[in-house]
């Protein structure tokens, strides 16, 4: 037995190398009609993902992340009480924001007593407001686009080349 010698004739690399197989499937992958599902399947993703993020973010206030929420959500005992203190804090930055805006306008005296009592009273006055300023802003524009629109209309020597190039078509 000793003195019977074994000879390699051969060495199997991918049974040495195991993760070599890897290799083969990007030469399979490579394919144009795999590349093309695959990016078809990315971009319907992507279409799906901009068609529902609107209506998650619709259904429930807690599709949007806001600032140092992921930090109290680490940082709290439970699920129960983040949320708990989630709704407190909402709560509290809702009123914030609306006395905020509600200071920009001119007929409420008290914006913070205003927003505390009556949330959306206070939410009412501001739509109103926006949507007049928004309305007046419209018919400016409208109005400015109608004093140019007579300028060019009545731009000097624009008679004049009408009546040659009439004059021409005759």
């Amino acid at each position: 037995m000793a003195d019977e010698h074994n000879v390699v004739r051969g060495i199997s690399w991918n049974e040495v190398f195991g993760f070599s197989h890897i290799f083969k499937s990007f030469k399979m992958a490579w394919q144009p009609g795999k590349i093309i599902l695959a990016l078809l399947a990315i971009g319907l993703t992507c279409a799906l993902g901009l068609v529902m993020d609107p209506i998650w973010s619709c259904a429930s206030d807690s599709a949007v992340v806001k600032q140092n929420e992921v930090w109290g959500y680490w940082t709290a005992q439970n699920r129960r009480i983040f949320l708990e203190n989630k709704q407190n804090w909402l709560e509290e930055t809702r009123t914030e924001e609306l006395a905020k805006m509600l200071r920009g306008l001119p007929d409420v005296e008290d914006a913070d007593k205003s927003a505390n009592e009556d949330f959306k009273g206070g939410l009412k006055k501001v739509k109103k407001d926006l949507k007049e300023t928004y309305e007046k802003s419209l018919s400016g524009a409208d109005k400015k686009c109608e004093e140019k629109k007579k300028e060019i209309y009545n731009l000097p020597g624009k008679a004049e080349r009408s009546k040659k190039e009439n004059d021409a078509e005759i």
